[in-house]
């Protein structure tokens, strides 16, 4: 759900994650946002807005978390209201059907996602 005091700008996931590897190598990750709209969106029906990336370079510290920031504009996000349900599909991007770059040698390990408002 989103947030009550939600005010309808942009959004920013914030993914926390780590990996087996520690070289410093980009992941790079997916994410679609899909609005809820009570009383109209179909959700047996996907309607994922466009997919956004976002990259950041794995720790070179075993153990450590990494964070990536992924931007989501209001308008991608379909438009969400204050207190909506939504769907996130988040991915990895590491064949590059998104972008080009993800050269990690290993599984990454999500930690966290954390949604905010730009």
């Amino acid at each position: 759900m989103l947030p009550q005091n939600y005010s309808g700008g942009n959004l920013e996931l914030q993914i926390e994650f780590m990996t087996s590897t520690t070289g410093g190598n980009a992941v790079v990750w997916a994410a679609a946002f899909e609005r809820h709209d009570p009383g109209v969106d179909d959700f047996d029906a996907d309607n994922f807005g466009s997919t956004v990336t976002g990259t950041a370079a794995e720790s070179t510290t075993s153990g450590v978390a990494t964070v990536a920031t992924l931007a989501i504009t209001a308008a991608q996000a379909g438009a969400p209201e204050a207190g909506e349900s939504f769907r996130l599909k988040l991915t990895r991007d590491a064949s590059g059907t998104f972008q080009a770059g993800d050269n990690c040698l290993s599984d990454a390990e999500l930690v966290s996602v954390e949604l905010r408002e730009a």
